[in-house]
């Protein structure tokens, strides 16, 4: 009896194999039980009988990848030009994993190759594609609407190419996707709201872009959400505060856009938070005294730097004692610094330029002498 190898991958395409050969196993239960009740259709010709073959045909997905492959119009190092050939098997072809059940692609990845063409709009017709990774190439053009047919694509890697257009609203529609990157591009445009309908989204990169608009609060409504980059782009509003509810969030960049307003005390319900990047926007106010909680001790970057925060530095930022890294420079701080800055036996890396602390205490000035002249200190 044959059977389906069961490696990690494999299992998930497992209900695909399946399905259809109880499909077709009905089918000969059918045909045998209608030869055994009438005999007499042994009299008929073979030929009239429908030939239903026990998979569906995979040459769809060999026409589909040449077609990705004509889009292509400089293949630096012949990658494809090596392999991808009509009398090999495309599940040979360079960057090409097939199920060995049914002989479908189920991932392409070309990333580093410095192919330069446009994204063929026909890989939305790879009915079976969990990965898609084309980065660190030189695409361009638009990414395909196509593409948000692929209900199967559980991750799509675009990063580190010239990409322009918005983000297709179809993407609302990959309900499997769990890790989603478009940064480094050119796109434009707003973050397509249907994003927020991502149910399994783990990973969202689309930073280093040119998009605008504003940061929508809908995106505090995907739960698994783990990785969340939005830096480098010019958005605007102010950071929403139902970003807070992201209880799995632990990179959370939003750094150089022209954000406004006050940082959400809502900051301190990330409990997972390791990452927190806001820096070099025009942001308002003080730091929230409970940024820095007992949940929120997992902390280990903080950039705020480059704002308009005011106020005093409070002690209970240092709290957090797993930091690496505190930027807090280029503001409009002041006052004292706090001695439990001293506690953090982890820092490595301490901005404090351009603000204007004091010792407490004359006993104080020799640690605020020490802490400005030390190697961790820019």
């Amino acid at each position: 009896m044959f059977m389906c190898p069961h490696t990690e991958r494999e299992k998930e395409m497992m209900d695909t194999c399946y399905i259809p050969s109880l499909f077709w196993c009905c089918h000969l239960l059918l045909f045998y039980s209608i030869l055994f009740l009438n005999p007499s259709v042994f009299s008929t010709p073979i030929a009239h009988f429908p030939h239903h073959p026990p998979c569906l045909t995979n040459a769809s997905d060999q026409h589909t990848q040449l077609a990705f492959k004509s889009a292509i119009t400089y293949d630096p190092s012949q990658s494809l030009a090596a392999t991808w050939k009509p009398n090999v098997s495309f599940c040979e072809w360079t960057g090409i994993i097939c199920s060995r059940c049914r002989q479908r692609v189920i991932s392409l990845d070309v990333s580093s190759m410095g192919l330069q063409g446009t994204i063929s709009p026909l890989l939305a017709s790879l009915s079976f594609l969990t990965i898609l990774d084309l980065p660190n190439n030189n695409f361009h053009g638009q990414i395909p609407y196509q593409l948000g047919t692929l209900s199967p694509l559980k991750m799509l890697s675009l990063s580190l190419n010239q990409l322009q257009g918005s983000i297709p609203p179809t993407f609302g529609s990959c309900r499997s996707f769990q890790n989603l990157n478009l940064s480094y591009n050119n796109l434009t445009g707003n973050i397509a709201p249907q994003l927020c309908l991502l149910p399994n989204l783990v990973s969202m990169y689309l930073g280093a872009n040119n998009m605008t608009g504003i940061i929508s609060d809908c995106l505090g409504n995907i739960s698994s959400l783990q990785y969340l980059d939005l830096r480098e782009n010019n958005l605007h509003g102010s950071v929403p505060s139902k970003l807070g509810m992201l209880s799995h969030i632990c990179y959370l960049s939003l750094g150089v856009n022209h954000l406004m307003g006050r940082i959400p005390s809502s900051s301190s319900n990330c409990t997972n938070l390791e990452t927190l990047d806001i820096a070099l926007n025009q942001l308002v106010g003080h730091i929230p005294l409970d940024l820095c909680t007992k949940k929120t001790t997992q902390l280990m970057e903080l950039y705020l730097g480059d704002n308009q925060l005011s106020g005093s530095v409070p002690s209970s930022l240092f709290n957090c004692t797993k930091f690496q890294i505190i930027d807090i420079s280029m503001n409009q701080l002041s006052g004292i610094v706090p001695m439990e800055l001293g506690k953090l036996i982890h820092l490595r890396q301490l901005e404090l330029w351009a603000i204007t602390l004091l010792a407490a205490t004359p006993r104080d000035a020799p640690f605020l002498l020490l802490l400005v002249t030390a190697p961790i200190y820019k």
